[in-house]
């Protein structure tokens, strides 16, 4: 759905639109299609913890926080072992 509803936006609605997700296949479509520019914010990690800097990057980013981003949340550990 992410990925169809980028499309849409792009060929369809021609807007100009701040998508932000973490499926990164999505960002393989920066190739396909020609007026969409990926970006991320940068972090910094050591390993255990991570330091966001609220810099806008350009580029996507192969990380994801997400597991450290729940954890911080309170998700019990039970649920980010499944």
């Amino acid at each position: 759905i992410a990925q169809a509803l980028i499309r849409y936006i792009h060929n369809e609605l021609r807007c100009l639109c701040l998508f932000a997700t973490h499926y990164h296949q999505c960002c393989e479509l920066e190739q396909e299609l020609k007026a969409l520019k990926n970006f991320h914010f940068e972090a910094i990690t050591d390993g255990t913890n991570i330091a966001f800097t609220h810099k806008l990057k350009a580029g996507h980013t192969n990380h994801s926080h997400a597991l450290y981003i729940a954890k911080r949340a309170g998700i019990p550990q039970s649920v980010l072992d499944d």
